[in-house]
């Protein structure tokens, strides 16, 4: 007998289905988040009883060996580091560099990052969200750049600017730190997957950008969601 997870949407109908049956363990942990941008996260993983010494010795190498990490914010791209045993490690993406370009594709049903959500520019520039330094600085509305596929308004009650853009689901309204915080979240993913470890707290670091401080509020609005300490380099 096959047994599924279903998730479905009223309008869209299913969204995501994952087989069961591969799971060989007794017990399994669903969980399912949804932000105030309505992007959801989906994860089912086994729980399985560990071994006291093999955990014990994990936690002890972890703690010796890594140190701290960080993001590198620049006008076109971020790189990831962390510091193990004293050296410098820089985390490279899919394709083997060191550098993500800052692009966000919604053109599929989970969010994409970096070269692969640049190439969707070309096809489907509506579904695709650049230029993330701009849209995040205090005056955002000032920068705003006739050739965006994006559309920027600002709320004056809210004193805030506003990207719409389309998605796999429809038109979608987020203000600028929902990207910032999908960046974080990548990021974070893919430290701990480099580390073993879950950072609660990182640096960061932006170069060719001015003061920081025209950064600083987005990125501390967006960390919160993450319960996530930044500091600032």
């Amino acid at each position: 007998m096959t047994y599924t997870f279903q998730l479905s949407e009223t309008k869209s109908g299913e969204i995501q289905r994952i087989n069961m049956n591969k799971f060989d363990c007794e017990k399994i942990k669903v969980t399912f988040k949804l932000d105030i941008d309505m992007f959801y996260d989906l994860k089912v993983e086994p729980i399985q009883p560990p071994h006291i010494e093999h955990v014990l010795q994990q936690c002890l190498k972890i703690k010796d060996s890594i140190e701290k990490a960080k993001i590198l914010f620049t006008p076109e791209y971020f790189s990831i580091s962390f510091f193990k045993n004293g050296k410098k490690i820089v985390v490279k993406n899919a394709d083997g560099f060191l550098q993500f370009p800052l692009y966000i594709s919604f053109d599929e049903e989970n969010f994409v990052i970096g070269e692969a959500a640049k190439k969707v520019l070309g096809d489907k520039p509506t579904f695709v969200i650049y230029d993330l330094m701009k849209l995040c600085s205090k005056d955002a509305i000032k920068k705003k750049d006739s050739k965006w596929p994006f559309k920027v308004t600002y709320d004056d009650s809210k004193n805030e600017s506003f990207i719409e853009f389309d998605t796999f689901r429809g038109r979608r309204k987020a203000a600028p730190d929902s990207f910032i915080f999908l960046i974080l979240k990548f990021c974070l993913g893919l430290i701990e997957k480099e580390t073993g470890k879950k950072f609660e707290e990182i640096g960061i670091e932006f170069e060719g950008l001015g003061s920081k401080e025209n950064y600083q509020q987005c990125f501390e609005k967006a960390a919160d969601r993450l319960n996530l300490k930044l500091t600032f380099l």
